[in-house]
């Protein structure tokens, strides 16, 4: 295979990257009770760009305290969160690299332990995991948390970071959306596949304006 592009730059939208390597979004275990970076975290994912990755993928970010995947999961919900996510954008910046933010909610992917509440549904369906009762989001609930998406990628570029990232994977609220399984909605987020990636589009379309 040929590797003869991987030291090159190459451009996503306006920004320039310096190499074709790109550090993606894990969870370090190093976050805070108060759902911030620790310094160890700042550490470790900027020591990636000084290594040479040209992107950094933030762990992940919750959009709503509803919607932690783990109890020091790392906030983007209100605007306190930016200044302190700056310290770590800066650090990433200052050694070269650039970053981004992985913006998530974890839907039925949690526990009432986690959240200090029932967890969110897209449908009256627990999790297969957690076994727990969930509650299915009105069509109300489902534009507010699109919202709340919109809201942490502002959030983002506010604090420093060059990209966004949202989190549609690993059975989390918006592949929750896309799923028949998880998704047997009768509204307009519902039922076909255009109506199931909705959800999706609404947040990708909301925070591209």
């Amino acid at each position: 295979m040929s590797m003869q592009h991987v030291l090159s730059p190459m451009k996503i939208g306006n920004v320039l990257l310096k190499n074709r390597f790109v550090m993606p979004a894990m969870d370090s275990s190093t976050t805070t009770p108060d759902h911030k970076f620790s310094q160890q975290s700042i550490d470790y994912l900027s020591a990636r760009a000084k290594g040479g990755f040209a992107l950094v993928i933030a762990e992940f970010l919750c959009v709503d305290p509803s919607g932690f995947a783990t109890p020091n999961q790392v906030g983007i919900y209100d605007d306190s969160f930016i200044d302190h996510l700056k310290q770590l954008t800066t650090a990433i910046h200052e050694k070269n690299g650039t970053c981004a933010a992985q913006i998530h909610h974890a839907g039925i992917q949690t526990s009432s332990a986690t959240t200090n509440a029932i967890p969110f549904a897209v449908s009256s369906i627990p999790s297969t995991k957690y076994k727990e009762p969930v509650k299915e989001m009105t069509t109300e609930e489902v534009y507010r948390m699109i919202e709340k998406f919109i809201d942490a990628g502002e959030r983002a570029k506010k604090a420093g970071f060059d990209f966004v990232e949202v989190h549609g994977a690993h059975g989390y609220l918006i592949a929750q959306f896309m799923s028949k399984a998880t998704n047997k909605r009768c509204d307009e987020f519902g039922g076909s596949y255009e109506n199931r990636a909705r959800f999706a589009s609404e947040i990708i379309k909301g925070i591209k304006i």
